[in-house]
C-alpha cells in the first residue's frame, strides 16, 4: 500500500589524474579529472590516457569546467558532480586519498598492504551514511594559525579576496570565517561524503565566490602555485561546513588514508602524520548551540 521504502543512492566520485590503484564498486565512480585539458594539450602517454580512458568516467560531459583543471584540480570534479549527480549522498576522494568510513581502526604507525576496497560497497556504507547528514575528515592541527599556514604556503592576496567576497555578499559565514583562520586546526584534502542538499549548497556557495573573486586573482605562472582555486576550496570548505555544523546539523569526522605506490604494492598509511591529530577517536558532533 505503501510502497518499497527507497533505497540509498550514494555516489562517491574519486578523482584520477593518472593511473593509479583503482577504487571503483558499486558506489565509488573513478573519475577523469581535467580529461578535457588531458586531451587537448597532451599531458598523458598514450598508455596511461587508454588506461585513464577504459577505467575512469570524464568529468567533461554536461555542464563541466573539466578543462580549467590545472587551476581547480580536484575541484573540475566536485563541479561535475554538483551539476550532473542526482544522488542522495554524494562523497568525493583522491586516487590516493579516502576516508575510513567502516572504522577499521588502524594505528597511526601501521602500513596496510592488500586493502580490500570492495568495502566500499553499498551493503557497508548504507548503514553508516544513513545515520548521518555528512562524513568529513578529521581535523589537523598546523604550527601556526590557519590564516599564517595560508600565507607561508600561498599568495595570501588569493585568500584576502575570498574573504572580501565573503564578506560582502555572505555576511553569516564571516564569524565562521574569522574563528577558523584565526585557531590553528584545519581539514585538508577536500573528501567528504555529504548528503545531497549540503553537497549542493556547498558547491552552489563555493563557485559563487569564485566567480565573484575570479576578476582579483591572477594565476601563477608557477605550475604549483596555478592551483589557487584547488588551495582555497581547502579552506572554505572548512568555513562552509563550520556555518553548518554552528547553525544546523550532526556530522562525524574521520581521519584520512593516503594510498602509496611502494615496490609495486599499494600501501595504505594514514594522511598527516606530519600534523598533530585532533584526536584519535572518531568525533560524533552534536548541535552546536
Amino acid at each position: 500500500m505503501f510502497g518499497k521504502k527507497k533505497d540509498l543512492d550514494i555516489k562517491i566520485y574519486a578523482s584520477y589524474h593518472r593511473p593509479s590503484k583503482l577504487i571503483k564498486t558499486d558506489v565509488v565512480v573513478p573519475v577523469h579529472a581535467g580529461r578535457d585539458f588531458a586531451l587537448n594539450f597532451g599531458t598523458l602517454s598514450k598508455k596511461d590516457m587508454s588506461w585513464m580512458l577504459k577505467n575512469t568516467v570524464g568529468d567533461n560531459t554536461g555542464d563541466n569546467i573539466s578543462i580549467y583543471n590545472p587551476n581547480f584540480c580536484e575541484l573540475t570534479t566536485i563541479y561535475w558532480a554538483a551539476k550532473n549527480s542526482d544522488a542522495d549522498y554524494i562523497g568525493h576522494f583522491h586516487y590516493r586519498r579516502i576516508l575510513d568510513i567502516l572504522q577499521k581502526g588502524y594505528d597511526y604507525n601501521e602500513d596496510i598492504y592488500n586493502v580490500d576496497f570492495n568495502d566500499f560497497s553499498y551493503k557497508k556504507l548504507a548503514p553508516v551514511l544513513s545515520n548521518y547528514d555528512a562524513i568529513l575528515s578529521m581535523e589537523y592541527k598546523c604550527d601556526v594559525s590557519v590564516y599564517e599556514h595560508y600565507k607561508k604556503s600561498h599568495k595570501i592576496s588569493d585568500l584576502e579576496t575570498v574573504l572580501d567576497v565573503i564578506r560582502q555578499y555572505y555576511p553569516d559565514y564571516v564569524q565562521d570565517a574569522e574563528e577558523y583562520l584565526a585557531n590553528n586546526m584545519s581539514m585538508f584534502c577536500n573528501v567528504f561524503i555529504l548528503k545531497r542538499n549540503y553537497f549542493q549548497d556547498y558547491c552552489t556557495w563555493l563557485f559563487d565566490i569564485f566567480e565573484k573573486a575570479a576578476p582579483n586573482i591572477v594565476i601563477s605562472e608557477d605550475s604549483y602555485q596555478s592551483r589557487v582555486y584547488g588551495f582555497l576550496a581547502e579552506r572554505l570548505y572548512n568555513i562552509f561546513i563550520r556555518h553548518v555544523i554552528r547553525t544546523e546539523t550532526d556530522f562525524k569526522f574521520l581521519r584520512v588514508n593516503q594510498i602509496h605506490l611502494v615496490d609495486d604494492k599499494y600501501k595504505l598509511s594514514i594522511f598527516g602524520l606530519n600534523f598533530t591529530i585532533s584526536n584519535s577517536k572518531l568525533i560524533n558532533i552534536t548541535k552546536l548551540k
